[in-house]
């Protein structure tokens, strides 16, 4: 199992925003916080297919390297549980017309102020509090 969180992402470009479950991704190694969206969400929030200042870039990943759409400073997250929120943090934007579920970077999990507790269980919590949350399906 892989640990999923709840989302409130924002757009800063359009002014909308959508909720979703995204996946911490430590493997997305970033130098700033960074999210990747699937086509499918960024069309949601108003971002695809016309994108606003967009930089195409080249991705290494386990598949191989592709083409993806990159905006600095684009998206506001912010995780969603039961009983509280994360920190709302800003994070550039990737956007995949190949990957199928929202991905938190290394970075942005940090900024997030996560802890991954038992990724094999799905388990998760914020830095400053006991209460671990189950990962969301």
């Amino acid at each position: 199992m892989a640990v999923r969180v709840k989302v409130r992402l924002h757009s800063l470009h359009i002014k909308k925003e959508v909720e979703s479950i995204a996946l911490l991704n430590s493997g997305f190694e970033t130098e700033s916080p960074e999210i990747l969206l699937p086509t499918h969400v960024a069309e949601e929030l108003g971002l695809w297919p016309n994108l606003p200042q967009t930089i195409v870039k080249t991705f290494e990943s386990p598949t191989g390297i592709s083409r993806m759409f990159y905006l600095l400073n684009a998206i506001k997250v912010t995780i969603l549980t039961e009983d509280r929120t994360s920190k709302t943090i800003t994070c550039n934007l990737v956007i995949s017309e190949y990957e199928r579920e929202p991905l938190i970077s290394d970075k942005a999990i940090g900024a997030l102020e996560v802890v991954i507790v038992n990724a094999g269980e799905g388990l998760w919590k914020f830095i400053d509090s006991p209460t671990t949350y189950k990962s969301e399906t």
